[in-house]
C-alpha cells in the first residue's frame, strides 16, 4: 500500500517544481495538473499569488506518495492513482496542484506540489494540523481508489 509524506523544505517554488519535473526523473506522460498545466503551472502559481498579492511566507506545500520496491504497480497506475487522489481531496480543489510520478529509484513515487493560495479566493489550503498525520488524512481515499481498482480486476 502507497505510503504518503509530508515534504519539509527550504527551497523555493521555482526550485522543486524543476525538481519533481526534471526529465531525468520522469516522462512528460507522468506529469498531470490539477488546475493547472504542467507546462505553464510555474506562471500559473505565480500569477495566482500576484493576483492575490500573496508573494512571501510559505509558498507551497509539497507531499510524496512511495510505493514499495517491488509492490506490483507500474508507473502509469501510480500516476493514475495519483491524480485520482488529488482530485479527492476537497482542500485542493481551489488551488492549483502538479502531480509528478518519478520511475528514478527502486520504488515508484509521486510528488504533489500544491500552491499555496487558492486562484479562487486567495485564501491558504486548510490547515490539518501535524498531528493529525497526512497519511491518516490520505487513507480512507487511497484505500476506495485501491478497491475500485480491485473490481476491476487491477492487481495492484
Amino acid at each position: 500500500m502507497a505510503v504518503i509524506k509530508a515534504v519539509s523544505s527550504k527551497a523555493g517554488i521555482n526550485t522543486v517544481l524543476d525538481y519533481v519535473m526534471q526529465e531525468e526523473k520522469t516522462e512528460k506522460k507522468l506529469l498531470s495538473g490539477l488546475n493547472c498545466v504542467p507546462d505553464t503551472v510555474k506562471d500559473e502559481m505565480r500569477v495566482t499569488k500576484f493576483l492575490w498579492d500573496k508573494d512571501g511566507g510559505r509558498t507551497y506545500k509539497h507531499f510524496v506518495q512511495s510505493f514499495a520496491p517491488g509492490e506490483k504497480i507500474d508507473s502509469a497506475q501510480a500516476h493514475q492513482i495519483a491524480c485520482q487522489l488529488a482530485a479527492s481531496r476537497p482542500e485542493w480543489q481551489d488551488f492549483e496542484v502538479l502531480i509528478a510520478t518519478h520511475e528514478d529509484k527502486a520504488h515508484i513515487h509521486t510528488h504533489f506540489v500544491v500552491n499555496s493560495v487558492s486562484y479562487v479566493d486567495g485564501q491558504a489550503p486548510a490547515e490539518q494540523g501535524r498531528a493529525a498525520g497526512h497519511e491518516r488524512l490520505f487513507r480512507p481515499a487511497l484505500r476506495e481508489i485501491r478497491a475500485a481498482y480491485y473490481r476491476k480486476g487491477k492487481d495492484l
